[in-house]
């Protein structure tokens, strides 16, 4: 089960934050992904909170994810889910059957992201388009009181107070902007 706290940064925080993770974390790689969430038959993704995704990163990896609601309480800013992703060789293949099975697309986002190990975590800086900048820390596991533990030393470290804690999912922040004109 992956366990996460994400964290809206400003511009000024994100360099600080970024430096911080250069300087004293190891730099694991960056991507640029283009995740599009569907809805899953004739339920509203958005309000069930499930995930059904397509994930590509450039033209050589593509996957498809199931995410059931989430477990956890996002109202104390953290999310944990079991995940059934499979590898899958073309992401427009892929929608088209996913849309014929009547399926349909609720959003898509794109991000730019760069990926640390710090502290026993897993430190993803993104750059999210028409959102803004987020820091999502993540632990693997089945304990969730130690991942928290782990997660929250990692963002005391770098500086993360409960006031930058950001507790909706990327699908979901890209949604609202498209829907308020954020």
């Amino acid at each position: 089960m992956e366990i996460e706290k994400k964290y809206r940064l400003s511009h000024e925080q994100a360099a600080t934050v970024l430096r911080t993770l250069k300087e004293r974390g190891v730099f694991k790689g960056s991507d640029t992904e283009t995740d599009t969430y569907f809805n899953v038959g004739s339920r509203d993704s958005y309000t069930t909170k499930e995930c059904l995704r397509i994930r590509s990163r450039g033209d050589e990896f593509h996957e498809i994810t199931y995410k059931p609601p989430t477990i956890g309480d996002d109202q104390l800013g953290y999310f944990a889910k079991e995940e059934t992703n499979m590898r899958i060789q073309d992401a427009i293949v892929a929608k088209k059957l996913l849309q014929s099975l009547g399926n349909t697309v609720l959003v898509e986002v794109e991000k730019n992201r760069q990926y640390f190990e710090f502290e026993d975590c897993t430190v993803c800086f993104d750059e999210i388009r028409s959102a803004g900048i987020f820091v999502e820390i993540e632990v693997e596991g089945q304990d969730e009181v130690d991942a928290l533990t782990k997660i929250n030393k990692c963002a005391n470290i770098l500086g993360f107070t409960d006031d930058i804690l950001e507790r909706m999912p990327y699908r979901d922040i890209v949604w609202e902007c498209q829907h308020e004109n954020c």
